[in-house]
């Protein structure tokens, strides 16, 4: 596996597993839980005290504020108990329970926990963020992905992905639009464009401002059309011109195996049988043109009257 591709599946593993325990941590309720469970201790606790006669009742005592020490807590408790609580103190406030330091039970429920080090034996998040490294011997909901990373294949499940490079692909199949190195345009209506995503035919190309069509114009027929002039040559030649005026220029064509020619004045070269030299400089009385009756000797052909 390429160094690029081990980057990207790291970066999207990571991001994977980050979304997952962010999303389980957010359905951690910390506050709430551990401020029932201390609200409810206490209450138990002083009312079950009888109290002198003449004292005060604990119904109109305020107890928002009140501040206490794990050596304070006794009893047996549903959730939480002086042997499981390890923290000196806790903050009682109308925002909840502070923990001054290590809290340790087996049922806690948060809305947010914020905290440096968590060990936990199973977590269920909505949302998590990890700014440092994450340890976990499984993840539920990523064992497709697990698979993945000790494969060689993409799970099906992966529809969407931002890989930058993939090395050298042998089969590529693709479904809908695609555009390759902002070059190569492919549409969902069958159609190719060469340097823009709009192509008006099969194929279309443009290099700045000349275009070329090629597509089908009736049934059983090809055109091939360009707004700008065409040039069909070999070599440095320039074989066939086409013309915005409509006009087809051929240099030195050979009609049924005849070659044509212009010259100006009776051909001095060695000729085919059968070649045919247009004048192009024709006036009254001079030679249409000449033949070749083999090697170099030419025929006049007609004269102009």
């Amino acid at each position: 596996m390429s160094q690029e591709l081990q980057n990207a599946l790291q970066s999207f593993i990571r991001e994977t597993v980050e979304k997952q325990i962010r999303e389980n941590l957010n359905k951690v309720n910390l506050k709430e839980s551990v401020a029932e469970f201390v609200k409810q201790s206490v209450q138990e606790t002083i009312d079950s005290l009888e109290f002198p006669t003449g004292s005060i009742n604990n119904s109109a005592v305020n107890w928002e504020g009140f501040r206490m020490n794990a050596g304070m807590i006794t009893g047996d408790f549903k959730h939480l108990s002086t042997e499981l609580l390890s923290t000196p103190e806790l903050d009682v406030d109308a925002n909840g329970v502070q923990v001054t330091h290590a809290l340790h039970s087996p049922d806690i429920t948060s809305e947010n926990l914020n905290t440096n080090n968590l060990n936990a034996q199973e977590i269920t998040v909505d949302n998590l963020t990890v700014t440092g490294l994450l340890t976990a011997d499984s993840i539920q909901g990523l064992s497709e992905l697990q698979d993945f990373v000790a494969g060689d294949s993409l799970p099906k499940t992966i529809i969407n992905s931002n890989l930058k490079s993939v090395g050298n692909l042998s089969d590529l199949v693709v479904v809908g639009e695609t555009l390759l190195g902002n070059t190569l345009y492919a549409s969902s209506t069958k159609r190719v464009g060469i340097n823009t995503d709009e192509p008006t035919s099969t194929l279309t190309l443009w290099d700045e401002e000349t275009n070329l069509n090629i597509g089908k114009s009736k049934q059983h027929t090809v055109e091939i059309r360009s707004k700008s002039n065409m040039e069909i040559g070999s070599a440095t030649h320039n074989n066939i011109v086409l013309t915005q005026d409509g006009e087809t220029k051929i240099s030195n064509p050979v009609l049924a195996g005849t070659r044509h020619s212009s010259v100006t004045e009776t051909p001095g070269h060695s000729g085919e049988k059968g070649d045919i030299a247009w004048n192009s400089n024709p006036a009254v009385g001079q030679p249409v043109g000449w033949i070749c009756l083999g090697g170099t000797v030419w025929a006049i052909i007609g004269q102009a009257q």
